[in-house]
C-alpha cells in the first residue's frame, strides 16, 4: 500500500493531465462545428429583393429564415402567387419551401426528423440555392422572377477564442434612445408580424391613460390595427406599443420613404421609392452609428434618422409623464 501510495503521489499530476486531456478531447470532438450560422445574400437581374436571410445549423435543430421578400416593380394586378425555394441535389430539383404568398420564409426542423432540411439538401444549399416567384396577373400572364442565393459562413463553434468587437456605445450620443425591453422569442422584431408575439396586458384604465397621453401629441388610436397614428400632408407615423416599433411613411415630390424603427434591436430600416419603384434599401445601427446598404445607392438617402429618434423620445417622455 505504501509503495502504491508513493507511486500515485509521484505521478498524480501526470494522471490528472491525462484525464483532463481525454475529457477535453471528447468535448472538442463532440462540439466541433456543433453550431454554424450562415448569412444569406442574393443576386438577381429581376425586380426582386429580400432584406435579410439566415441559416443556422446545429446538432439539435436547423433553422432557415428569409424575410421581407418584395417585388419592387409591379405594373399589373396580381391574381396568383407561386413562390418556391429550391436547390439541386445531384442535378435533381429539391424543393425546400413552397408558398402562395410573399410572406417570410421560416423553417425550423429537428435534426433527427428533417422533412426538408436533410443533410444532402443542406450540402447543396450552400452552393446552389434558388428563389423563384411566379405571379399570374388578371390577364393570366405569368411573370417570373428569379434570384440565386448565397450562404456565407458567419459563425461556427470550432474556435478556441473569438474576436471581440468594441462598439461606440459608451461614446454614442444616441444612447439615450436605447430600449431596455427584451427581444421576443424569435430574437427579432418585425412590424409586419402579428401582435401576439409580444402580448402586453393592460386594464381599460391603463389603455385609456395611454390614449389620453398620446392624444396630447397628436396621436389617434386605430382599433383595427391596435396602433397609434398621426399624419399631415406629407408624413404618416404609426406607433405599435406592443412590440415597440415606429413606422414612418414620408412623401416628397420625387422620393417616398418607408421607414421602420425597431426600438428593441436599435435598428432603423429604410426603403426608398422613386415613382412607386423601390430604388434603395438600407439600415442604420444606432449603437455603433453605422449604415449598411442592402440594395441600390444609399449614400444620398441617409435622412430622417434624428427625426425618427426624436419622435420616439417624444412618445417615451409623454408616456412616462
Amino acid at each position: 500500500i505504501n509503495k502504491a501510495f508513493k507511486y500515485i503521489l509521484h505521478n498524480i499530476f501526470m494522471a490528472i493531465f491525462i484525464v483532463l486531456f481525454i475529457f477535453l478531447f471528447i468535448y472538442f470532438i463532440n462540439n466541433y462545428n456543433s453550431v454554424s450560422m450562415y448569412t444569406i445574400t442574393y443576386n438577381t437581374k429581376d425586380d426582386l429583393s429580400i432584406s435579410r436571410g439566415y441559416f443556422i445549423k446545429s446538432k439539435v435543430r436547423n433553422i432557415l429564415l428569409i424575410d421581407n421578400i418584395e417585388i419592387t416593380k409591379i405594373d399589373y394586378e396580381i391574381k396568383d402567387i407561386e413562390l418556391e425555394l429550391f436547390t439541386l441535389v445531384i442535378g435533381e430539383k429539391a424543393t425546400v419551401y413552397k408558398s402562395d404568398n410573399l410572406e417570410d420564409i421560416f423553417i425550423s426542423e429537428l435534426n433527427e426528423y428533417p422533412e426538408k432540411l436533410k443533410d444532402d439538401v443542406i450540402k447543396s444549399m450552400k452552393n446552389n440555392l434558388h428563389l423563384e416567384i411566379k405571379i399570374t396577373d388578371t390577364q393570366d400572364i405569368v411573370h417570373t422572377y428569379n434570384a440565386k442565393l448565397f450562404l456565407k459562413l458567419n459563425f461556427s463553434s470550432n474556435k478556441l477564442s473569438y474576436e471581440n468587437f468594441k462598439t461606440e456605445k459608451n461614446n454614442n450620443s444616441n444612447n439615450q434612445y436605447r430600449s431596455t425591453n427584451l427581444l421576443n422569442n424569435n430574437g427579432y422584431i418585425n412590424l409586419n408580424l402579428p401582435n401576439q408575439y409580444i402580448e402586453i396586458e393592460k386594464t381599460n384604465n391603463e389603455e385609456d391613460n395611454i390614449k389620453d397621453k398620446l392624444a396630447t401629441i397628436g396621436y389617434e388610436y386605430n382599433e383595427d390595427t391596435k396602433t397609434y397614428f398621426k399624419q399631415d400632408d406629407s408624413k404618416i407615423i404609426e406607433y405599435n406599443i406592443n412590440n415597440e416599433t415606429l413606422y414612418f411613411v414620408i412623401n416628397e415630390k420625387t422620393y417616398n420613404y418607408k421607414i421602420n424603427y425597431y426600438v428593441q434591436t436599435d435598428t432603423i430600416y429604410f426603403n426608398v421609392f422613386k415613382y412607386l419603384y423601390c430604388i434603395a434599401k438600407y439600415k442604420y445601427f444606432i449603437n455603433i452609428n453605422e449604415y449598411a446598404c442592402m440594395f441600390g445607392t444609399c449614400d444620398e438617402f441617409k435622412l430622417y434618422v434624428m427625426d425618427i429618434m426624436n419622435e420616439y423620445e417624444l412618445i417615451s417622455t409623454t408616456l412616462q409623464s
